[in-house]
């Protein structure tokens, strides 16, 4: 992705739409990390998921989500999001099923160090070193914590990644101090890992900033399956509470008068 940035920065191209390039920057990672070996297909089955994503927050932008029973009636948008959920597990049970044969074949009990492959190492310990003998719910399972790995890290951190750059290029002192605390870390000539991530303290503040003042998740829903207290509250079982993280992450009590201000140093501790 920064070489094709430096291509562009080349031939003149002076604005990027860099919202478009993370996405496209997580969802690679993101297939990489679950599939591994099966990224080709991994990536296919979350392009999949982007259309329906897309098409869900369409329904749900829409005053038709509102009416009883509207998302079980077969109208052209909800035969196309049941399609679409029909593909990817289709997908996904191909990509496993291939992974069991392969496993079989070579005699070796293993399925790949990626997020697929140890759900399947983990299941088939689960049931006596037999994968066979899996039952469909659990195949289900799997599929079910593959969706959610994408769902769960590809619009959030592109999201993240997209203010972290806006931000950065208004407040260009942070942007220096972010860059001089990499390159003293991490060298000029190596990349950030596993074993100095942690040392980049001036970073994980102005990410914790822009996470502060943009959330991916504006909101939580929560439901309580007893009587609990909150406070002064007392709250009974079956309640829906919905937790507003903008408001809680901008409240000048929790914050100070400069809530709405951009200034990592809130984290230095």
């Amino acid at each position: 992705m920064l070489d094709e940035w430096s291509k562009l920065v080349l031939s003149g191209v002076s604005e990027l739409e860099v919202f478009k390039e993370f996405r496209n920057l997580t969802a690679d990672i993101i297939a990489r990390t679950a599939f591994g070996s099966s990224y080709v297909e991994g990536k296919h089955i979350f392009n999949m998921q982007a259309k329906q994503m897309d098409l869900t927050s369409e329904l749900f932008r829409s005053v038709a989500v509102h009416i009883p029973g509207f998302m079980f009636l077969p109208t052209t948008k909800n035969r196309q999001r049941w399609n679409v959920e029909k593909g990817i597990r289709r997908s996904l049970r191909q990509v496993i099923h291939v992974r069991e044969k392969t496993a079989e074949i070579e005699k070796s009990g293993r399925y790949g160090t990626d997020l697929l492959g140890l759900l399947m190492s983990e299941n088939k310990e689960q049931v006596g070193g037999n994968l066979k003998n899996i039952a469909s719910l659990t195949v289900e399972e799997v599929i079910d914590e593959c969706k959610t790995f994408y769902f769960a890290g590809h619009e959030t951190k592109s999201v993240l990644l997209t203010w972290t750059i806006i931000l950065l290029g208004i407040h260009q002192d942070w942007q220096e101090r972010g860059r001089r605390e990499v390159l003293e870390v991490c060298g000029k000539n190596s990349y950030p890992d596993a074993d100095n991530l942690s040392h980049l303290k001036i970073v994980g503040m102005i990410l914790n900033e822009t996470l502060r003042l943009y959330p991916p998740a504006v909101l939580l829903q929560r439901q309580t399956y007893e009587p609990m207290k909150l406070g002064k509250l007392s709250i009974p079982a079956g309640i829906q509470l919905m937790l507003p993280i903008l408001a809680i992450h901008h409240d000048p009590t929790l914050w100070g008068h400069n809530a709405e201000d951009f200034n990592p140093g809130r984290f230095c501790e």
